[in-house]
């Protein structure tokens, strides 16, 4: 039998722990959800400067980082399959990504993982990413695997 909760949980997605505007809005949304009765999850696919223990301590909710770092395959499929496992254990009403990285890695895995609400929303441009990654991120947005997109600035959107 299906425990029943009486708050909405959310899980929030960040590429990189690393001095930014789509990070700090993470861990601000993620204190501002914790306060007004979410449960709410942050996860981060990696570390790229020494922050996420500050950052641990500094919020109201759990946070995690998957170790997915960019340069290594092995680790980006590592971190994806953790992802998935916790998605799948967690029970998310909500998954809400932040980035480039976070739309193309998360969004698939809370699909398979049945999350109803699946938000990418994009905070930088990805002019600079190859024409691959340009075209597998707009197909997981534009596709089912994406319910809503939030575009920060009227450039992102244009992108």
């Amino acid at each position: 039998m299906k425990k029943v909760r009486n708050r909405k949980s959310i899980l929030l997605i960040g590429s990189q722990v690393e001095v930014g505007g789509a990070q700090k809005l993470l861990l601000r949304q993620g204190n501002w959800f914790s306060a007004n009765g979410f449960e709410v999850t942050g996860v981060f696919l990696y570390e790229k400067i020494q922050l996420f223990d500050k950052w641990s301590d500094q919020t109201s909710f759990p946070l995690f980082q998957l170790n997915a770092k960019k340069s290594n395959p092995l680790l980006i499929l590592l971190g994806w399959l953790k992802l998935l496992r916790m998605i799948l254990a967690g029970n998310f009403d909500i998954i809400l990504t932040y980035s480039f990285h976070s739309n193309i890695f998360a969004l698939p895995a809370a699909w398979l993982g049945r999350v109803p609400v699946r938000v990418a929303s994009q905070h930088g441009s990805i002019i600079q990413a190859s024409r691959l990654l340009q075209g597998l991120h707009s197909l997981i947005l534009n596709s089912r695997l994406t319910d809503k997109v939030v575009a920060v600035s009227e450039s992102t959107r244009k992108e």
